[in-house]
């Protein structure tokens, strides 16, 4: 019997490293506190979806996903002619007419990866274009606090980020920076593993930019 009990001991011991690994990934950071001085956030989601409002803290498919529940009875159609025509309407009722002619002048500094050091790698661009999809069908502003970034949109890997440059946090409307992520969807685009995959990087003349890449630290 005694010998059973380092077995044991052993046991209860990788039980809990695995607990711990499976803790540790399930909050795994996704890379951004690397820029000096800043921290990881939840993007803040104020607005109306299909002309409900909402008003929760996630990603936008986790705020689509309440959505669906909580509204069963709307049918969402991304891809009808008519809907498209009337939330870029909402877009334009949402920016007013003086924002929404700034879209050209303010965009600047577009990179495709790699990027410096940060070494990231590309993310399935369907994946990306549904995250847009979904950004592109709300009149709404998405928020990141100061000097922090937050995860945008987020689905099988393939990550939409906002990274704020400010000491006080902002609302930019959702669909403009999801026009960001088509920005670099259209221009850092390419082949891996005969998929096509897009990474990039964006700024804004208003001290914030935004990042599409492979999200490591899954979703």
């Amino acid at each position: 019997m005694a010998s059973s009990t380092p077995f044991k001991t052993i046991t209860l011991l990788l039980l809990t490293l695995l607990l711990l690994t499976a803790e540790v990934s399930a909050t795994a950071p996704f890379g951004m506190e690397q820029y000096e001085g800043y921290s990881e956030g939840v993007m803040m989601f104020q607005g109306s979806i299909y002309g409900h409002a909402m008003e929760m803290n996630g990603t936008i498919e986790e705020i689509f996903d309440r959505f669906t529940l909580e509204h069963p009875e709307v049918e969402l159609d991304f891809k009808s002619n008519a809907t498209a025509a009337g939330f870029q309407a909402e877009r334009r009722d949402l920016q007013g007419s003086e924002a929404h002619n700034k879209v050209a002048r303010s965009k600047f500094g577009l990179q495709c990866c790699p990027i410096a050091a940060w070494g990231w790698t590309g993310a399935i661009q369907v994946i990306i274009e549904d995250g847009i999809d979904y950004l592109n069908h709300v009149q709404a502003r998405c928020g990141v606090g100061a000097r922090s970034c937050v995860r945008v949109s987020c689905s099988w890997n393939a990550g939409i980020y906002l990274c704020n440059d400010n000491y006080y946090g902002i609302f930019p409307s959702c669909p403009y920076i999801g026009s960001y992520a088509q920005d670099i969807s259209n221009v850092c685009w390419g082949f891996s593993r005969g998929m096509e995959v897009c990474c990039g990087q964006e700024f804004d003349t208003d001290s914030y930019n935004v990042i599409v890449r492979y999200a490591n630290e899954g979703c």
